[in-house]
């Protein structure tokens, strides 16, 4: 449905439909864990700034009655050029 989607100072990176639930999702990826494991940059913080831009997007398409969902989709890369990913629904 949307990538990248921008509201004030927040951004989402990606809006999807999973059935009747609208997903936004947040992307993170790291190449080791040496700051920790991807999700756990989705700090408090972070959620909250996901959550207002939320609204945004709601209020612009109208759409203020969905049942949403928040995702953290973790992307890591592997030594060999691979990477391995992991979808933490309902994350928060």
């Amino acid at each position: 449905m949307a990538r990248n989607f921008r509201a004030g100072r927040g951004e989402i990176d990606c809006i999807a439909r999973d059935g009747h639930v609208l997903v936004f999702a947040e992307v993170k990826t790291r190449r080791n864990t040496r700051y920790g494991m991807p999700r756990e940059a989705v700090t408090p913080y972070k959620q909250q700034m996901l959550r207002r831009t939320a609204q945004a997007y709601l209020l612009q398409h109208d759409c203020t009655d969905a049942v949403c969902r928040f995702d953290v989709i973790e992307v890591m890369m592997e030594a060999d050029g691979s990477f391995r990913v992991t979808c933490w629904e309902n994350a928060f």
